[in-house]
């Protein structure tokens, strides 16, 4: 920001409580595990005792009292914010990076026609990389269909080309084409670990390595018969800008909570990586479509248009021109997201769909002490409160930021 948003920033005091609070919240997080007296694993059965077995209530020793198995709950809550923190930024980091990518893209490329087949090595590459993702952590998505839904992807291109849109005998100079091989090269690998892996044990695996069999059976024909015929493909030329916003629009079309819940419902074995992919990977839709409307401003803008006269190429105008220009407005988007991304892993750890215990996080906390909200209220009452502050600040520190990045699109 330059010295005049950082003015009209210090003048706005609700961004300053904002910050205020999101700077409490963060260090009382990180910084109060490292020098609290107790264990948040250890339950203190001495002094954290209430009578009849109940939680203990606030005291000298515990000062927002004990949870159920009598654990230190302010000590419980500072983990539990540096657990929930962290999945709020990393999730965050995500789609924040992701939508902007995509928003970049789609606005400053709109008008632009591609052949589908052009689209299809660019899915390859990417959903590439998420197959790959997959097969790591295989462990752990085991019960997630994310690696047949990937391998489909990655294969996306050689299937496009194998007659889904059918032959055209158009000669061409170069009989070999670079994109067959990249096809043959994202398939055989994926064909090789599914076959050695054992098939019988989830049935994705068979789907998947029916689908990838299938590609690049189809994607050697192809090869083959542009090498015999010299023939290429009668693919058809789409708009990046339709079709990167349709599938926005599609994500779109489901509640995000919504969606959250039932990939997280999906998911057999839950750890911190899969919680930052899934919800890392279904917000990123809002992102995109806001960073696209403000590119689309930005690649009007004199200095954009000349660079392109001059011959600048996109990446660089890309990098120098568009993303400075944008780049303010993804900060805000993300400090607004980091509060959505806290009630999404605090309602996925109320339900159930987080990680299991004992790891401590807020919505975790929530769901422990509902059942002893009659006779220990702070149970209950302390991890909501910590929520309501820290969604309470995030939500004033982007508002604050918007109006002082932009203040004509504030007002």
């Amino acid at each position: 920001m330059d010295r005049r948003a950082i003015a009209r920033f210090r003048r706005n005091r609700g961004a300053l409580v904002g910050l205020a609070l999101v700077v409490a919240i963060v260090l009382f997080s990180f910084v109060g595990p490292l020098i609290a007296g107790h264990d948040p694993y250890v339950p203190d059965f001495d002094r954290g005792r209430g009578p009849f077995g109940v939680p203990g209530a606030p005291s000298r020793v515990h000062w927002l009292g004990t949870d159920n198995i009598f654990r230190d709950l302010l000590v419980r809550l500072a983990h539990g914010g540096r657990l929930s923190l962290e999945v709020a930024f990393v999730a965050t980091t995500i789609a924040v990076t992701l939508g902007t990518a995509v928003g970049i893209a789609s606005g400053y490329f709109k008008g632009t026609r591609v052949r589908l087949d052009a689209i299809g090595d660019v899915v390859a590459l990417h959903f590439g990389a998420a197959a790959g993702l997959a097969i790591t952590l295989g462990r752990d998505l085991a019960g997630f269909r994310l690696l047949g839904f990937a391998a489909w992807l990655a294969t996306l291109g050689a299937m496009v080309r194998a007659g889904s849109v059918g032959f055209s005998l158009v000669r061409r100079r170069r009989a070999v084409i670079a994109t067959d091989l990249l096809d043959l090269a994202l398939s055989l690998p994926l064909v090789g670990w599914v076959a050695v892996h054992r098939l019988g044990a989830l049935r994705e695996h068979r789907v998947a390595a029916a689908v990838v069999a299938v590609a690049t059976v189809s994607g050697a024909l192809r090869w083959s018969f542009e090498k015999r015929r010299r023939a290429t493909l009668a693919a058809p030329r789409v708009d990046v800008d339709d079709v990167a916003m349709r599938a926005v629009d599609v994500l779109l079309a489901f509640p995000f909570l919504l969606l959250v819940m039932a990939l997280a419902a999906a998911i057999e074995r839950t750890s911190e990586a899969t919680i930052f992919l899934v919800l890392g990977l279904t917000a990123w839709t809002g992102t995109a479509r806001v960073i696209r409307g403000k590119t689309l401003q930005v690649r009007e803008l004199e200095f954009v248009v000349a660079s392109r006269a001059l011959g600048q190429s996109a990446p660089a105008i890309l990098l120098r021109h568009v993303l400075p220009n944008v780049i303010g407005v993804a900060i805000v988007l993300a400090t607004n997201s980091v509060a959505s991304m806290i009630v999404a892993e605090a309602a996925l750890s109320f339900l159930g769909l987080s990680l299991p215990p004992p790891a401590a996080s807020w919505g975790r906390m929530l769901d422990d002490g509902r059942a002893y909200y009659s006779v220990a209220p702070w149970l209950l009452v302390c991890p909501a409160v910590a929520i309501l502050l820290a969604v309470l600040g995030f939500n004033l520190l982007g508002e604050g930021l918007r109006d002082a990045v932009d203040p004509k699109d504030a007002s």
